[in-house]
């Protein structure tokens, strides 16, 4: 990808380049008290900071900014923001001598002469980054709001998870067992195997009657918002991005066939 850049365009004098990015892990694939979590959100953080390394190195801008949309997370996911792994932009300033850091309102700089106009060299404060959490962490989401606690139970579930499930086999690009678990209100499971042309690719059962299935991810989700991604109102794509499900992986490792599926998993 590098090279193709280099290619297509002449040295650079001033670059926007990624530092960091929004994603679920590791907020959403570890308890919050487990050792493990810090460890991998700061991993998640240098791997950014080794691309960024890389871009600027093969590039050689005159000028380089670092660049990346900022986000909070809201509601009841409050809870996982400081375990994102996603750096403040001023952090970037101690590895790259080029770098410059745009101030929020009214930083400029001239694609001339290259002059700055207001920029920022410390972290957002911590305080008022606690004390928006806290403001925002009050607020619902929208399926929330739309369905009761109350009217769950009505949710016809477990026949548009069928339904959904022969649609996404069709599709998928998974050519192996592959599981997917999720607790359902009444507390079974339905359990789908995103292999495609499986010959059981959905089943019901307690968790007693699961048994060891291996690749897995047990997805733990409100029931509200998988009634939204299974009839097409939300996306599976912007629900984990947002963080808006938990996973469990056995073992932990990623598999982009099986995470596709997801995304076909909608009637």
């Amino acid at each position: 990808m590098i090279g193709v850049v280099k290619n297509a365009a002449f040295k650079p004098d001033i670059l926007l380049c990624g530092y960091t990015g929004a994603g679920p892990y590791p907020q959403t694939y570890f308890n919050l008290d487990d050792p493990q979590l810090p460890v991998e959100a700061e991993k998640k953080k240098q791997a950014f900071f080794e691309r960024y390394r890389r871009l600027v190195s093969e590039l050689q801008p005159k000028v380089t900014i670092p660049f990346a949309g900022k986000y909070i997370l809201g509601g009841k996911l409050a809870r996982l923001n400081s375990f994102r792994g996603v750096a403040d932009a001023t952090e970037v300033l101690a590895i790259d001598e080029k770098a410059v850091v745009l101030a929020d309102n009214g930083g400029q700089i001239a694609t001339g002469d290259l002059k700055l106009t207001q920029v920022r060299v410390e972290p957002y404060s911590q305080k008022d980054i606690e004390e928006r959490q806290r403001e925002i962490g009050k607020h619902k989401m929208d399926y929330e709001r739309l369905i009761a606690e109350s009217e769950v139970h009505q949710l016809p579930l477990k026949r548009l998870l069928m339904a959904a499930t022969r649609k996404a086999g069709e599709q998928s690009e998974c050519r192996q067992d592959y599981f997917f678990t999720f607790r359902l209100p009444d507390q079974s499971f339905a359990v789908i195997n995103a292999k495609r042309g499986t010959e059981t690719p959905i089943r019901f059962c307690s968790f007693n009657e699961m048994g060891q299935l291996e690749p897995r991810s047990d997805i733990e989700i409100d029931p509200r918002y998988l009634f939204g991604l299974l009839t097409g109102v939300y996306h599976w794509n912007n629900a984990e991005v947002g963080s808006q499900y938990e996973t469990r992986r056995f073992p932990n490792q990623y598999n982009l066939a099986a995470q596709s599926y997801l995304n076909f998993f909608v009637l």
